[in-house]
């Protein structure tokens, strides 16, 4: 696995955090990723919920449960969705 092909897995915000979840959901968007099910949406966790975002050819993961929303998938890709979080 090269360094391009790293995969990282990091705490995000909290599982109540509306704006910023509305942010990431945004910049997933906007580098083409598109849910695996368009039909569900980012709902509050009753357990532990995994929601995949397929896009260029590989997939980001947001996991979610009652406390925290976690964001995972290759680094190059989760460092350029939290840029443009941090430009909203």
């Amino acid at each position: 696995m090269s360094a391009r092909d790293k995969m990282i897995r990091l705490v995000l915000c909290d599982s109540a955090d509306h704006e910023r979840i509305d942010r990431l959901i945004a910049a997933i968007h906007h580098l083409g990723g598109i849910a695996d099910d368009p039909e569900q949406g980012l709902e509050p966790a009753t357990g532990f919920n995994r929601y995949r975002f397929p896009a260029r050819g590989t997939e980001i993961s947001i996991f979610r449960d009652a406390w925290m929303i976690d964001l995972a998938g290759p680094e190059e890709f989760v460092e350029q969705i939290l840029e443009l979080m941090r430009r909203d």
